[in-house]
Formats: C-alpha cells, sequence, structure tokens
C-alpha cells in the first residue's frame, strides 16, 4: 500500500481530517480497495459514527489492493502537526516490513521520516445510508460552528426546532435560555415539508467537532428527522463525509 499527496490545499485537508478524527477516537482504521480509502469511526460511547470515502482519484497517486489496517490517531496527529508548506505527504506499507506504517513528510530543505507499529483491531463495520428526511438544510460551516460556540455557553445540549418553515437553534442551563433564529439568508439551502413541526436534541460537542471542518469545507448540510440519526455531509467535495449523531432521548 502506497500513496502520495503533493497538492498543498488536499495536505491541508487530510490533516485537518486527521485532527478531527482524533477528537472522535483513539485510533483509525483504513480499509483501502483499489478505487479508494474508506474510514469508518464511532465514538467511545456510542452516540456518533462517521463515514468518509477518499476515492483513488483525489490522491497524486495511489497504489493498493485490498488492504485494511489500524493506528494510532494520537500519533498520527503528532506526525501531521509537523507539516509544512509544499511538503509532499508519503505514506507506505512494505512487505517486507509489514508490522509498521511509514509516514514521510517530504520537503527540499528538509525529509522528516517516521514509523509507527500497526495495531491489531477487530470491528464490524456497520451499514450506513441516506434516508429521505422531512428536514435538510444547508449554512455556512463558519456560521454554523460560531452559533454552536455561543450556545455551549448555556448549556451541553442543542435543541434543533423547525416550526412556521424557521428554524431554530437552542440551549438553557440554570443560568437561562438562549435561542437563535436562523434567518432565511443565512440559508443556502432549506427543504421541509408542509406544516412541518421538528425538534429534538443533541450533545452539542458533536457539533462543535465536525464545525472544525470550517477550515477546509465552507458549507454544511444537515438532515433532521423523527426516525432517524442526525446526518450531516459536505456537499460538492471529493472526498465524501457522512457524520451520525444520535439524538438526546426526550424527558417528556
Amino acid at each position: 500500500m502506497k500513496f502520495q499527496i503533493k497538492d498543498v490545499k488536499k495536505a491541508v485537508e487530510f490533516i485537518e481530517l486527521i485532527k478531527f478524527i482524533k477528537t472522535l477516537s483513539n485510533h483509525i482504521t483504513c480499509m483501502c480497495s483499489p478505487e479508494q480509502m474508506y474510514i469508518q469511526l464511532m465514538d467511545s460511547s456510542h452516540v456518533c459514527l462517521v463515514d468518509i470515502i477518499i476515492p483513488k482519484s483525489w490522491f497524486h497517486s495511489y497504489d493498493t489492493q485490498n488492504n485494511t489496517f489500524s493506528m494510532s490517531a494520537t500519533i498520527l496527529s503528532k506526525i501531521c502537526s509537523m507539516y509544512t508548506l509544499d511538503s509532499v505527504i508519503e505514506v507506505y506499507i512494505s512487505d517486507d516490513d509489514n508490522d509498521k506504517i511509514h509516514f514521510h513528510l517530504l520537503h527540499e530543505q528538509q525529509n522528516k521520516l517516521f514509523a509507527i507499529p500497526l495495531m491489531d483491531i477487530e470491528r464490524d463495520i456497520l451499514a450506513t445510508k441516506d434516508a429521505d428526511t422531512n428536514l435538510d438544510f444547508t449554512i455556512r460551516t463558519k456560521l454554523l460552528e460560531k452559533y454552536v460556540g455561543e450556545l455551549s455557553l448555556f448549556g451541553e445540549e442543542v435543541t434543533i426546532e423547525c416550526r412556521d418553515d424557521k428554524i431554530f437553534f437552542g440551549a438553557n442551563n440554570d443560568e437561562g435560555k438562549f435561542n437563535i433564529e436562523i434567518k432565511n439568508e443565512n440559508l443556502e439551502e432549506f427543504n421541509a415539508i408542509d406544516d412541518l413541526v421538528f425538534k429534538a436534541a443533541f450533545s452539542i460537542k458533536y457539533l462543535q467537532y465536525i464545525t472544525t471542518l470550517s477550515k477546509i469545507y465552507p458549507s454544511i448540510h444537515l438532515y433532521l428527522d423523527d426516525t432517524n440519526p442526525l446526518m450531516i455531509t459536505f456537499d460538492a467535495t471529493e472526498i465524501k463525509i457522512k457524520f451520525f449523531v444520535a439524538p438526546k432521548c426526550s424527558e417528556e
């Protein structure tokens, strides 16, 4: 297995994804086929699930047969923190040293060469699929990141509500209650069934995790329904991400 990333924008995207993965899991498992790299993660509390598909065409070069390997996300994040602009990221597993994965950061001024042990992790892959939902909308990721940051000052849960074709985000604690009405001009897309009344609560930290990707993905798409987890995607990107978050149980 071997791949290279030469484009600076793609290198930054890869590094931001590794940082995001590290917030959810201590390790990362990659399932590589000749056509794509597939990563599925679940946080330790089993509240969120992430699917990431990186197609072969995204890489500068990509050469592998069917291959599955796991490594420490913490160590990988440390390596990525040493990336300097215009470095080539090269990753490979050699046949004669197949208990390690090699990460090279190649630059005209210096090469940084790492070899980290692979991990033996067995886990089932969960099937995921898109669902027809009653409500979905697209908003600028940085704007949602700002709203979520403000809401986190008033609680650990965020409610997402739709009524009268309007979207509301809310949070509350002993200090008070805070609601944000999202103006239509701040929504890039909005779809809802007629006369929809919807309200669900989610742990706010998961929205904080996913909106950190505002650095690389300008728009974020949320899909909501009474019978499905919240699904979040980023549209019009080569790397496909699906982020699922289970709702909080209602006390009513």
